[in-house]
């Protein structure tokens, strides 16, 4: 169970890091780049997919005491 937290958890502060730059870059009116916005889409779908086992392993863990 921990190492699925730690996992969710990087992937989250991953996909945070990349929303900030992409914020950053549209408050200072430059482009962004199809590269930094298709890694953005990609680390959202990660922390999605790792939230999902996270949630699978807590329902398993009560479901079976």
């Amino acid at each position: 169970m921990t190492h699925l937290l730690i996992g969710y958890q990087e992937a989250v502060r991953r996909a945070d890091a990349v929303s900030q730059r992409l914020a950053d870059l549209s408050r200072a009116g430059a482009p962004m780049s199809q590269e930094l916005l298709l890694e953005f889409e990609r680390l959202e779908r990660d922390v999605v997919d790792k939230r999902a086992a996270l949630d699978a392993n807590d329902y398993e863990a009560h479901r079976h005491p």
